[in-house]
């Protein structure tokens, strides 16, 4: 049990660092991201987070973090209009 509350937070302080990055990194920008950059920078960051959840064998969460990219992804590069 020690090891999988150890695992939690280990994995608990991965997130917290990539969102940290993903902040601030949204906060250097030089201007405001228009809708394809945005679905693009959050395929980004959904990605890392589906990457992480692959590694811990969250297979539900793995799911919905790579339909999550898939669809920012085809945001991204203009399949998703209407």
């Amino acid at each position: 049990m020690a090891k999988a509350q150890k695992q939690n937070e280990t994995h608990s302080t991965k997130a917290d660092d990539i969102l940290k990055q993903a902040f601030d990194a949204r906060q250097n920008l030089p201007h405001t991201l228009d809708k394809a950059e945005t679905a693009a920078y959050i395929s980004d960051v959904v990605l890392q987070l589906r990457n992480m959840a692959k590694s811990a064998d969250l297979k539900f969460l793995v799911y919905f973090l790579e339909m999550s990219f898939q669809e920012a992804f085809s945001q991204s590069i203009g399949e998703g209009k209407k």
